[in-house]
């Protein structure tokens, strides 16, 4: 087997989007060490003769293919119906289900395994989460502040605060000043029972942190649940969430209000929160929040 990397990032010289590869990687592992976890650790790597910062990347995907990609090459193009006009390259080779598996999800998993934080937490899971506090944590893209601003103004109505609840971009809610960044969030990893809210976009999928997030609730086992918002489809979900699992679909206009009710008593229940007294308050905050996501 060899494998094949692309990844996605925006050139600040140009300001476009730009795509490299690199191939004919022998093993996993090289994959891993060189690229994968650097990749995830939101290090700086050099890539196709590019060094690549954390902020500029966008997406990283992994390919597999029989041989090496030059004979790979021959052989589609070999396998190519007479009379058709189509010449096969590196690029879209490795893109092409036909000759080539994407096993991007198999490796992001592999790599955030061998993190040791990761690591760290799973180990300090057994037989202790029991004790723990439980904390609401909404992991998010920046791209969506705006509507993750109205999805904590909502759960506040049903007794969230900020002694309960963690979002990276709602003030008081948020990193205090001050502290590290990444000791800050591996605390609360480690510290509480999570309940995680995924809010789903393209722009959560192409955050290399967001991906850190999602396969340490993986690893953790965490209970979670998925917000998905406007413009992004059920079948684009990928990594650890699991797609066939209900989720609260913004765009369902005759199913999104139903689905958030089923939530807060979900929330409720997980949280030992008193029961909502005043349902009008809810359903106000819920119909608001409706509405900006769908803005």
């Amino acid at each position: 087997m060899f494998y094949h990397i692309r990844i996605d990032y925006f050139d600040k010289k140009l300001k476009v989007n730009q795509t490299l590869y690199e191939y004919d990687y022998s093993t996993k592992e090289d994959v891993l060490e060189k690229i994968v976890k650097p990749y995830l650790e939101e290090k700086r790597i050099v890539f196709s003769g590019a060094i690549l910062n954390a902020e500029d990347r966008r997406q990283i995907s992994v390919y597999e293919t029989d041989n090496d990609i030059k004979t790979m090459i021959l052989v589609a193009n070999q396998n190519m119906t007479p009379g058709v006009i189509y010449v096969y390259n590196d690029e879209n080779l490795v893109c092409d289900s036909d000759y080539s598996k994407d096993i991007t999800k198999e490796m992001v998993h592999a790599a955030l395994e061998s993190v040791d934080v990761i690591k760290a937490a799973k180990e300090d899971q057994t037989g202790k989460n029991d004790k723990k506090q439980p904390l609401l944590f909404i992991s998010h893209s920046t791209a969506d502040e705006e509507i993750v601003t109205g999805l904590v103004e909502m759960l506040r109505t049903i007794g969230f605060n900020k002694n309960n609840l963690f979002c990276s971009s709602f003030p008081g809610y948020d990193i205090p000043e001050g502290e590290d960044i990444y000791d800050y969030l591996q605390a609360k990893l480690l510290d509480y029972k999570l309940f995680v809210i995924f809010v789903l976009s393209d722009s959560y999928y192409n955050s290399a942190a967001c991906l850190n997030e999602m396969g340490a609730a993986w690893v953790l086992k965490a209970n979670y649940s998925t917000i998905i918002l406007p413009g992004f489809q059920i079948p684009d979900i990928k990594g650890a969430v699991n797609p066939r699992k209900m989720a609260v679909v913004m765009e369902d206009d005759k199913r999104v209000r139903g689905k958030l009710n089923q939530l807060k008593d979900r929330l409720i229940e997980f949280f030992g929160l008193p029961e909502t007294e005043d349902y009008t308050i809810w359903e106000n905050d819920r119909n608001k929040f409706v509405n900006i996501a769908k803005a």
